[in-house]
């Protein structure tokens, strides 16, 4: 796990750096069409998968949750005693699972975290379609495709309130 959280820290450390600032505020997709739920507040919006977000995002996986965990909720133990959680299920994930800022923060955070990782994918993808000495069918397809997941994600991504 610390080995892939470092290599994560990497990533998000050096592929900005690949990148002019224009490339990452660069809008990819078409803008979104209008709920018509009327939901749209809770909507993420390209705009917001940027570098300095997903720092942020993963800040709070980093310091924030450790701190959560540590907590205890009162909450959480009136929860058991009124036999509404499954008894099995430890009082630590308990504790953290009933807490506001895991259950808003956490799923928001990691959502920020991949949709930023598949934009920079997309436009580091488009910056080796300009390399000459690269094949370009086969990084073609990559970059469709990179560009139709990131689009996708963005279409379907919301805030968790």
């Amino acid at each position: 796990m610390k080995t892939h959280l470092l290599l994560f820290l990497f990533v998000l450390t050096i592929l900005p750096l690949s990148f002019s600032k224009a490339l990452a505020d660069e809008m990819i997709c078409l803008p979104l069409k209008p709920s018509v739920s009327g939901a749209d507040e809770l909507r993420m919006h390209e705009a917001e998968f940027k570098f300095r977000r997903a720092i942020e995002a993963l800040n709070f996986l980093q310091t924030d949750v450790y701190e959560i965990i540590k907590e205890n909720d009162e909450g959480t133990f009136k929860l058991i005693r009124e036999n509404k959680v499954p008894k099995d299920m430890p009082l630590e994930l308990l504790s953290v699972l009933s807490n506001e800022r895991f259950y808003i923060s956490y799923p928001n955070s990691i959502t920020i975290i991949k949709g930023t990782l598949l934009k920079y994918q997309f436009l580091y993808l488009r910056e080796k379609m300009n390399n000459p000495d690269i094949s370009k069918k086969a990084l073609k397809i990559k970059y469709e495709k990179a560009k139709e997941e990131f689009c996708n994600f963005v279409a379907q991504a919301e805030y968790v309130d």
